[in-house]
């Protein structure tokens, strides 16, 4: 697996964390945008980037360096966009943690072990550091996983965070037929963590990944945002559900 896969599938699994972290209110459509910093990375730049988030109810749009990830929590579909080529991927959100299905036999059972080992070794500790970032008092929380370390810095009173709270309800209930993620227990340990995250930084592949919040609100938001751009086409290649996210590119 190269630098970007690795990169990437870390990206996805943080993803799906986030938004398994959180639990009630009413429904608003938000958008926020992040700062991204990647540092010492094994055979990757230092680099600098800005995320763009989009989400509603029904479906959740990040747009990054290589290209653009929409989940569709309806169809439980993940939509992966490349304006450059004008092509997309899709994949089964529930089939997310599972091996990729063209994955058979011993490989896949392998696969399948590594991972139920690997999440078997999530922790979550809190802390009594507290600081102000990005304009918000956060906690901070330090979650490990085999290799990796991460620290969470999470705040309540980020705007739109109760309707991210819901949102992230109706997430966790997508799983609950997934025996893979039941098995993960990742909802359990995410129910440890109350807050926003202002910051993450991740300390992987000998380097770090810092995501900042730079400003978020609620705001109606374009259903298009959250459809696949006529005129592009199904590609049957294997990809990774989740692309690294650094930079920008729009349809």
């Amino acid at each position: 697996m190269n630098a970007r896969r690795k990169n990437g599938w870390w990206m996805g699994m943080g993803l799906l964390m986030l938004l398994l972290l959180f639990g009630s209110a009413a429904w608003a459509d938000i958008y926020w945008e992040a700062i991204q910093e990647t540092k010492g990375m094994t055979h990757q730049p230092d680099s600098t980037g800005t995320i763009k988030n989009y989400m509603t109810a029904k479906a959740f749009r990040i747009e990054h360096e290589e290209g653009i990830t929409i989940m569709d929590f309806e169809s439980k579909m993940i939509y992966q966009i490349d304006p450059a080529s004008k092509t997309y991927h899709q994949v089964d959100m529930t089939r997310m943690g599972q091996p990729p299905s063209e994955m058979k036999g011993e490989k896949a059972e392998a696969a399948q072990k590594m991972m139920k080992g690997m999440m078997s070794t999530i922790q979550v500790t809190p802390t009594q550091e507290k600081k102000q970032i990005a304009g918000y008092d956060c906690q901070k929380y330090l979650v490990s996983m085999m290799m990796m370390q991460s620290e969470y810095w999470l705040s309540k009173a980020v705007p739109g965070y109760a309707e991210i709270k819901e949102i992230g309800k109706k997430m966790k209930s997508l799983f609950e037929s997934n025996p893979m993620v039941q098995q993960m227990n990742i909802a359990g340990m995410m129910d440890k963590l109350d807050g926003f995250p202002v910051q993450t930084v991740m300390h992987m592949m000998n380097g770090t990944m810092t995501t900042t919040l730079k400003r978020i609100e609620t705001k109606p938001l374009d259903p298009s945002l959250f459809k696949v751009p006529a005129g592009y086409t199904l590609s049957q290649e294997p990809s990774h559900p989740m692309p690294p996210s650094k930079k920008m590119k729009r349809p």
